[in-house]
């Protein structure tokens, strides 16, 4: 049996796992912090009534008995019970779902407004060399999907083939990302990435000069190249 801990960005890469090894992962969701609590409490009781009695307990008992003389069944069981509170109690201010979700904290991203979450982040990995001729591209994935800067890099390197320094002036937004490469390297880039799914949805990346950099610095159009991705990606912004 295999166990594996996985976040929902991480699906992609079981689902490519489960097609090499020709292998299906069965989703189990982590318990709730109420389920754990019970599941504590229940495992509590039945140490104690599943306990081999110690001949040795019969003289402690004599010594202390009388001082339980006053105490119902009950009472003894809730005091037993209050011993332990710090192992079976939750803390209120926890979560009781314990799994991770997508958008999770977007609440203290509401709080913060509109402009900020629309904001790309940015990033430049690698200075392409003097003169050097890029290409900028478009990839319908963001942060609405889960992905931070370092997912993103990881991503395009996994499926690409390509170095993470390759990818140059990094924009990621809300619903899509940006990122340069040098046109000596993208040969059949938009392709490798054909058949490629994030929860179903198709992921494409195709070429798109005047998409947002992080810079100033321009991109060189190539003559006779791709023309710059137009329509669905406009519509995903």
């Amino acid at each position: 049996m295999s166990l594996v801990f996985l976040g929902p960005r991480e699906n992609r890469r079981l689902r490519d796992l489960e097609r090499k090894i020709k292998v299906t992962f069965e989703t189990v969701q982590v318990p709730s912090l109420g389920q754990l609590r019970a599941a504590r409490i229940n495992h509590w009781a039945n140490l104690i009534i599943n306990t081999k009695v110690d001949d040795q307990s019969d003289e402690i008992l004599l010594e202390v008995q009388d001082r339980f003389e006053d105490l119902t069944k009950e009472d003894i069981l809730k005091r037993l019970i209050t011993t332990q509170l710090d192992h079976l109690q939750v803390p209120k201010d926890e979560e009781d779902n314990l799994n991770e979700t997508r958008g999770r904290g977007n609440k203290d991203k509401n709080k913060a407004g509109e402009k900020r979450e629309s904001a790309p982040t940015t990033r430049t990995v690698s200075e392409p060399e003097d003169g050097q001729d890029t290409h900028r591209y478009f990839v319908n994935v963001g942060t609405v999907d889960g992905a931070t800067m370092g997912d993103l890099l990881h991503f395009l390197s996994d499926i690409s083939g390509l170095k993470q320094k390759h990818f140059t002036d990094v924009a990621l937004m809300k619903t899509c990302a940006y990122f340069s490469i040098s046109s000596s390297l993208d040969k059949g880039l938009s392709e490798k990435f054909n058949g490629v799914e994030i929860d179903d949805r198709a992921i494409r990346v195709n070429r798109d000069d005047d998409g947002p950099i992080r810079g100033k610095r321009p991109y060189k159009k190539k003559r006779g190249g791709p023309p710059p991705h137009k329509g669905g990606k406009k519509k995903r912004r």
